[in-house]
């Protein structure tokens, strides 16, 4: 299995606070990644850039903005093909940033990943993706790459043909706030959320034009609808696919190591899915311009479909969430499981789904 090793360049101001997580060029654009700071938000609109050498110009400048609960900021502009230096002036500072020019492979169904201290899960779920149709993984380390011996998954899945790209993201998952941002949820943690929200946008525009759909899931999320169904799904060609979610475990928890959901075993599945309350979702990277990190936040007008599902196992021995546990788990099969949500065919309403899609 070939690993390519992505570490994008980044801005860090003196207090702490990225202008930019990632700078970007891929293809013939440029993509910068910030975020919204709610106790001292970063004045984007007083941000100056030029390209090196004068002789390039950028064209379709573009500017998405979340400034709620998944704070994301999105700068892309089209560019040539050939090798450049950004040189960017904020409040008085300069910073000037040579850029390579990424290749980005083409993909029917790519997918997009940000973890940390699960990491042992890889093979697994490298495996279980593959099968559903992944031909390129995204995996994004929220921390310094050199912390892992990688060799561990260059041997695994040495005889499928798919591409993966670790991508360094070592910033802080989270962002704790100086002062009180009258924020809601906010207010009561003490901090914002920070490295996810960026990462998964700078994915979505990383693949923009390459990827026809891809997926934003976890280390310890598997879809487990069937391919088939969701092939058939996707020749409709949706603007994006949502996946209710069902809180799963095995009867006792398992190592990182060790865990299985390849094959047909019983488990225990809660009583109810989430419904659209705590989604994941795969997406058309060309219809959408801002993710947020369950669902598209920003997006065109477009179809999109609301699936059964996928199992969120929240038991480890490394990482054992009790919480989880007040809700009601019945025994069942996989097989059975999934025989049962897909016995009313392709799109099943979860019950009490409330409202629709935004």
């Amino acid at each position: 299995m070939a690993i390519s090793i992505l570490t994008p360049r980044n801005i860090k101001l003196d207090d702490g606070r990225l202008l930019f997580s990632a700078i970007s060029h891929v293809g013939d654009r440029l993509i910068f990644v910030g975020c919204h700071y709610f106790d001292n938000p970063i004045a984007y609109e007083r941000l100056q850039f030029r390209l090196i050498p004068s002789t390039e110009k950028a064209s379709d400048l573009r500017y998405h903005a979340r400034v709620d609960y998944e704070p994301c900021v999105i700068i892309t502009a089209h560019v040539g093909a050939g090798p450049i230096e950004v040189e960017f002036y904020y409040e008085g500072q300069t910073w000037n940033v040579p850029l390579k020019r990424e290749h980005v492979p083409r993909s029917r169904l790519s997918l997009m990943t940000l973890f940390k201290d699960d990491y042992r899960l890889l093979p697994e779920f490298i495996g279980y993706y593959t099968n559903l149709g992944v031909d390129n993984f995204y995996l994004y380390f929220n921390g310094p790459l050199k912390r892992i011996d990688w060799d561990f998954l260059r041997a695994c899945a040495k005889t499928r043909d798919i591409g993966v790209q670790l991508v360094e993201w070592d910033i802080p998952y989270w962002w704790n706030l100086g002062t009180s941002p009258n924020k809601g949820i906010y207010e009561s943690w003490g901090y914002q959320h920070h490295a996810q929200p960026m990462a998964m946008n700078h994915h979505l525009h990383f693949v923009r034009g390459s990827s026809d759909y891809t997926l934003f899931v976890d280390l310890d999320e598997y879809v487990f609808t069937p391919k088939a169904t969701l092939d058939r799904c996707l020749e409709a060609k949706p603007g994006f696919v949502v996946f209710q979610s069902w809180w799963t475990s095995f009867s006792e928890p398992v190592p990182y190591e060790s865990f299985s959901i390849s094959e047909d075993r019983e488990l225990l599945v809660a009583e109810t899915g989430e419904g659209r309350a705590r989604v994941k979702s795969l997406v058309k990277p060309e219809v959408v311009d801002l993710m947020g990190i369950h669902m598209p936040y920003r997006h065109g007008e477009t179809d999109n479909r609301f699936i059964d599902g996928f199992f969120h196992f929240f038991r480890f021995k490394e990482h054992d969430r009790q919480s989880v546990t007040t809700k009601g788990l019945k025994r069942c099969l996989k097989s059975d499981f999934v025989r049962q949500r897909f016995s009313r065919g392709p799109d099943v309403e979860a019950d009490g789904a409330g409202p629709g899609i935004t």
